[in-house]
């Protein structure tokens, strides 16, 4: 006979009720039939109640993929702009030489132009550089330490990078306001300055936010650990 399932309201209810299934079902043994567990999980599921703590976890569950794909998309946005910034630097540069040798017609606005693609260039791909490790580093001496003094030294270098990048940061904003303020643009195209230097504080802000996903993890994976307690030791 098929045995009537309480309704499970959260996961200590679900815990208690498989535990008290199995001491009946199997007071000699810990282990089922799959056949046994499938019945089980189909009737647990038909009779949890929809508001449940099983519903909320796959709720939840749903919702993190979510944010996972937006926040993705957005720390992909600066990439983005880099490569576009850089493309137009690229069309813009190329045409200028054409016009200046080709045809003796140079653009007056180009210089202004390869500014603006230049610092928005730098600053943005700097943050996507961070997130995928491709900054240049100079480790030779660094990896030939024993493990605790190399993350020592990999903390270290952290904070010293997020004091430099919150330094110009703060800097950057203070130049944006004091731009902002004297109104001053660019002598051909008339570009506010701030269009062309807001990528500075906010390039800024993305290398934090980019370095600090990817090592702080980075040393929550490898804890300090002596070359007594199963360290790397000194490579070779």
């Amino acid at each position: 006979m098929c045995e009537q399932v309480p309704k499970v309201r959260n996961l200590w209810d679900l815990e208690s009720y498989l535990w008290q299934y199995l001491v009946r079902k199997c007071p000699h043994t810990t282990q089922l039939s799959i056949g046994t567990v499938s019945n089980l999980k189909a009737k647990v599921q038909q009779t949890s109640a929809p508001n449940g703590a099983i519903a909320v976890k796959g709720w939840c569950a749903s919702l993190k993929d979510s944010l996972n794909r937006v926040l993705k998309l957005l720390l992909n946005m600066d990439l983005l702009l880099a490569g576009i910034t850089l493309a137009a630097l690229v069309f813009v540069t190329f045409i200028g030489v054409l016009m200046r040798y080709f045809f003796n017609a140079p653009f007056v606005w180009q210089e202004e132009v390869q500014l603006w693609c230049v610092v928005w260039m730098v600053f943005l791909g700097a943050g996507a550089a961070f997130r995928s490790g491709s900054h240049v580093a100079i480790e030779f001496v660094v990896e030939r330490l024993p493990q605790t003094l190399r993350k020592a030294v990999g903390v270290l270098g952290y904070f010293v990078v997020i004091f430099v990048l919150t330094y110009l940061s703060v800097y950057g904003w203070q130049l944006l306001i004091q731009l902002l303020r004297t109104g001053k643009t660019t002598n051909v195209l008339h570009i506010p300055y701030p269009v062309i230097y807001i990528t500075f504080p906010l390039g800024c802000l993305l290398m934090i936010l980019n370095y600090s996903l990817a090592a702080i993890p980075a040393f929550l994976r490898s804890p300090f650990r002596s070359e007594g307690e199963g360290g790397e030791g000194t490579q070779t």
